[in-house]
């Protein structure tokens, strides 16, 4: 599969530099709009045929999916969203586990992995 970064709510300063960074690599940039976001990850990754699922209230946080990336191709996306000075903090790399899950539900669970990161911080 080719190498392709999903993008929710990217804001109009952020929306650029991702998508020239993912093309300059070789890695397709994909805008998923808010009514897709009860879809799978694994059906907006084009692995899996569309689901027609509950649709929901959409979340208005940044968040990117990486999919088909090998760890060099994440290492350099990811570096240069740093040197661009991107900052997203709801980052998700495709797995055999999320895959089933849909973008609100990614979501949820990257925001409380996120809020217990910070507690444990807090520590």
């Amino acid at each position: 599969m080719q190498p392709m970064l999903l993008c929710f709510n990217l804001t109009s300063a952020h929306a650029m530099p991702v998508f020239f960074a993912a093309m300059s690599l070789g890695i397709r940039p994909r805008n998923v709009p808010p009514e897709r976001f009860s879809q799978t990850i694994g059906t907006l990754c084009d692995l899996d045929g569309e689901r027609l699922v509950e649709k929901k209230d959409a979340f208005t946080d940044e968040m990117l999916v990486l999919a088909f990336l090998d760890d060099a191709q994440q290492e350099k996306l990811l570096a240069a969203l740093r040197q661009a000075g991107v900052r997203i903090p709801l980052k998700a790399v495709l797995t055999m586990s999320n895959r089933s899950w849909t973008a609100l539900q990614l979501h949820d669970e990257l925001l409380r992995e996120d809020a217990a990161m910070r507690a444990e911080r807090m520590k």
